[in-house]
C-alpha cells in the first residue's frame, strides 16, 4: 500500500513597512504592517529589545512611543509556519 504525503510549508509575508520618526512634537507613531499576509489563518506579533510598544503588540499597527528597532513576525495558524 502506497500513501502519499503532502506538505505545507507556505511561509507568511512579514512587512514591517517604512521607517518612521519620532521627534520632539511627534512622541508617538503607528507601525504599519498591513503588507504583510492578512486573514483568519495569521497571527501577528511585534517586538524590540530597546523600544516600547504602548499598545497593539498582537495587531498589524502598533502604536510605539520610543525610537528602536521592531520586529513583526507573522505566523500562518493553517500550518504553523512564520
Amino acid at each position: 500500500m502506497m500513501k502519499s504525503v503532502i506538505g505545507d510549508a507556505s511561509l507568511p509575508l512579514a512587512d514591517a513597512g517604512s521607517t518612521g520618526y519620532l521627534t520632539c512634537t511627534i512622541n508617538e507613531i503607528e507601525l504599519d504592517g498591513n503588507g504583510s499576509s492578512q486573514g483568519t489563518d495569521f497571527e501577528y506579533t511585534w517586538t524590540t529589545s530597546d523600544g516600547n510598544i504602548l499598545q497593539g503588540e498582537n495587531s498589524l499597527n502598533p502604536i510605539i512611543n520610543q525610537n528602536g528597532t521592531y520586529i513583526l513576525e507573522v505566523i500562518n495558524t493553517a500550518n504553523g509556519c512564520s
